[in-house]
């Protein structure tokens, strides 16, 4: 998450309506971050000191003098921007608003715009059935908050090949498909995995799992880790095989989007592990993909018409879906007017657009966020190296990392690195990192050699 969320958070600490899980995450980050931690203890005085002082009836009604405006801010839905007074509480910024009014006059910040209100969504049709969520270590940061799921697959597709293909088991990204046909030669219909997704999974990838000559009997969901188990299929004939895809359903993005998929036989030994990423991929968007030279054409084609095209936010919010997010997924403008921010689920991504000599924008980067309690193996790597560079005295500090590719031979990514100058002065710059990546035999991820590192 980004320090912005986590001024949001405080100020939803100070309004009473954070969930637990939110104060457990701000409790953890304030405890590593100086700058939150300071604001926090700052603005929890500052609401105190509000709280304490008498309450006095005004002379006019702030209501009735702001009644003549509220036309205009309804129809605009504007909202004030995460770094605007960060953890004031709502009465604390209607007492100030009120207070100031007499002596400075009222004042109106910069805003932005927000998305209008979003269709509802379908009900998901597989059934998924919970069981009780083990307890954890009463000191664990990061509380396991979804039990383990028990979930039926559903068959999507089969098909008979006459040649066995090498693969017995797979799993692959509903962004992959053509993965299959590379490992099986079957096509898969992309509109037959769509009717089965369910809505909620059906623009964050989605999981299908391919068999051959055999069938699962079993999926279990535990956070990232999936276990399917399969058996032999007694109905495949003997001189062909029967290739099937099945979707899973009850498999969430989370924050690290990196979910690990094991096909273990009845007795419970491993057949096949598959790594499936969900959610979009973090990595650059050409300029002449189709998405931006349809917002190019649509934009020259009738710009007063189509001017929505010279507002980043509104370029990202209406493509969504075309971008690889969930047609549910909060979008806000971050302070650069270049990077726009999209939350989806427990992901936090920022997408980076450029602008055109005709004047719209155009995304060019997707980055994710690795979350600071991340589960991902080389997430952890990654806080780990720059968290050694802090303590050895390299940098002075550094803020959120953002992965910005991931291969498997390199991992790139972007972190706000803190220097502290001869004068003493910190200086803070954008930094692009890019890493090799290993395996080891058993299967472990190794953060390898630093290749480069320049300044975005």
């Amino acid at each position: 998450m980004t320090h912005d969320r986590y001024r949001e958070l405080i100020q939803r600490e100070l309004d009473g309506d954070a969930t637990p899980q939110e104060l457990q995450l701000l409790e953890a980050h304030t405890a590593s971050c100086d700058d939150c931690r300071r604001e926090r203890d700052d603005y929890s005085k500052l609401a105190a000191a509000f709280g304490s002082l008498p309450k006095m009836m005004p002379e006019r009604s702030f209501v009735t003098m702001m009644e003549p405006e509220l036309p205009k801010v309804l129809k605009k839905q504007r909202r004030l921007p995460a770094y605007f007074w960060p953890g004031l509480t709502a009465a604390a910024a209607l007492v100030l608003t009120v207070g100031l009014s007499d002596a400075f006059g009222i004042f109106t910040p910069k805003t932005t715009v927000s998305p209008d209100a979003q269709p509802d969504q379908v009900v998901q049709p597989f059934a998924v059935h919970d069981n009780p969520a083990p307890s954890g270590p009463a000191d664990t940061l990061i509380q396991q908050q979804d039990a383990a799921k028990h979930t039926a697959p559903q068959l999507i597709q089969q098909e008979t090949v006459k040649e066995k293909p090498a693969v017995q088991v797979a799993a692959v990204s509903k962004n992959d498909l053509g993965k299959v046909k590379d490992q099986t030669g079957v096509v898969v219909e992309q509109q037959k995995v769509d009717a089965a997704t369910p809505p909620s999974e059906a623009a964050r990838g989605g999981v299908v799992v391919v068999t051959v000559d055999s069938k699962p009997t079993d999926v279990t969901v535990d956070g990232d880790n999936v276990t399917v188990t399969v058996a032999p299929d007694e109905e495949s004939p003997d001189d062909t095989s029967n290739v099937s895809i099945w979707g899973i359903a009850g498999i969430e993005e989370g924050e690290s989007g990196e979910k690990t998929i094991t096909f273990t036989d009845k007795d419970g030994n491993v057949i096949n592990t598959t790594h499936v990423t969900l959610g979009p991929d973090s990595g650059a968007i050409p300029s002449d993909s189709a998405l931006n030279r349809s917002i190019a054409n649509t934009y020259k084609a009738d710009p007063e018409q189509n001017a929505w095209a010279k507002d980043p936010y509104q370029v990202v919010y209406r493509h969504l879906t075309d971008l690889g997010f969930s047609a549910e997924a909060m979008v806000s403008q971050s302070n650069e007017l270049s990077i726009v921010t999209v939350m989806q689920g427990d992901a936090t991504y920022r997408v980076r657009l450029i602008e055109s000599r005709q004047g719209e924008w155009h995304p060019v980067q997707i980055s994710r966020l690795i979350h600071p309690h991340t589960t991902s193996k080389i997430g952890q790597k990654v806080i780990a190296y720059f968290a050694a560079q802090k303590a050895s005295g390299a940098i002075f500090g550094f803020g959120d990392i953002y992965l910005n590719e991931r291969t498997a031979n390199k991992i790139s990514v972007s972190v706000a690195v803190e220097q502290q100058g001869s004068d003493g002065v910190i200086n803070v710059s954008e930094m692009d990192y890019e890493f090799q990546v290993e395996q080891t035999a058993t299967g472990e991820v190794r953060l390898g050699d630093l290749i480069t590192v320049h300044e975005e």
